[in-house]
């Protein structure tokens, strides 16, 4: 910065122009490993991210996302029924459980889950007998029964 004399009692200053540029320009300066071919480079690198993500997609998604997203001809074949379920009403297969009701301590005694009597409020670790959940719909608050005590209530919307 340099100071200028404007006349009595005034000074003003004034910027001076950088003399070298901060950041690098021209083809290869700020990535030299660029240089020579960019475009291909670059398109092989975009390649190969679109690869490695489609590797990481789900294969089938009636075996990712259980009872949702499947054909409703699967569905009846499960023995389930298309029912609008949770806060978006979204359209899924709910399978009913042959052993709905049974009693039950953890979820391996069941063909879904091993969940507290309706209403049943409960303190994680409380003590309690579960019974089997009644079909695979797992909107609304639900309790866990695991080994013979009570879990954390969940409540999906």
């Amino acid at each position: 910065m340099e100071t200028v004399d404007a006349g009595p009692g005034a000074r003003l200053a004034t910027l001076q122009p950088a003399r070298h540029s901060t950041l690098p320009t021209g083809r290869g300066r700020l990535f030299p490993f660029l240089k020579d071919e960019p475009m291909r480079l670059v398109s092989t690198g975009f390649a190969l991210t679109l690869l490695a993500l489609a590797a990481c997609s789900p294969t089938s998604p009636s075996l990712t996302q259980g009872t949702a997203n499947v054909a409703p001809a699967d569905c009846a074949a499960r023995g389930g029924s298309m029912q609008r379920v949770g806060r978006l009403q979204t359209l899924q297969c709910v399978v009913a459980y042959a052993d709905a009701g049974k009693a039950c301590r953890t979820d391996s005694d069941c063909a879904g889950a091993c969940l507290t009597p309706e209403g049943g409020d409960l303190a994680p670790g409380a003590a309690t007998a579960g019974v089997c959940q009644a079909d695979s719909n797992t909107f609304g608050c639900q309790t866990p029964v695991i080994d013979g005590k009570a879990g954390p209530t969940l409540c999906r919307d």
